[in-house]
This record gives C-alpha cells, structure tokens and sequence, in this order.
C-alpha cells in the first residue's frame, strides 16, 4: 500500500465469534503492555479491543497477540502481526474446538 506517508499497520480489533457450544476466554495483549481478559459466549460473539483515553479523544491499542482458553483446556495463540493498513479480524471458534481466522 502507498499512502505517500508512513501508513498506519496495526490490528485495530479481532472479533471472535464461539461455535464451540461452550463459553472461551480470549485475553488480548495490547501495544501499551496492558492484557484484558475476554470471555465469548458459547454461541455468541465479542470484539477483543482496548481502547486509550486522552481525555478528548481515544484511539485504538494496537492488538498485538490473542491466547484462546477452551473449556475442554485446548489453548491456541494468535500473534501474527499486521500485514498492511488498520486490520479488523474475526476468528471462529469451531464445534470441533478449532479455532481459525476468517479474515
């Protein structure tokens, strides 16, 4: 991509979306160093983001690794970095406890 500047290359949010029939914890480890748990639903969906406040306006911290916890105790990891631009992904987790990225 040639933005004719420095272009932004980061992953903005990962939407993670649970097949497994049972509840998944997703903890997201940002550019600031900051880790936040997520817990998906089993048949449900959330959106691994954080978010910085500079008191008047907020930007996105960069998604720099995800660690997917199953109930069955399968852990999968995720730190593929961006390969261009602002990313927006989306991972399912799948009935047979896979978990692979759609996009």
């Amino acid at each position: 991509m040639n933005c004719g500047a420095t272009c932004a290359s980061y992953i903005a949010h990962a939407n993670f979306i649970n097949e497994s029939g049972a509840d998944a914890t997703v903890v997201g480890t940002f550019k600031s160093g900051a880790s936040k748990p997520f817990v998906i639903p089993a048949g449900g969906s959330k959106i691994v983001e954080l978010e910085i406040d500079h008191g008047t306006w907020t930007a996105h911290d960069p998604l720099l690794s995800t660690v997917v916890t199953l109930a069955n105790g399968s852990v999968t990891t995720f730190n593929d970095p961006s390969q261009g631009g602002v990313e927006l992904r989306e991972y399912v987790i799948g009935a047979d406890h896979s978990v692979k990225r759609n996009r």
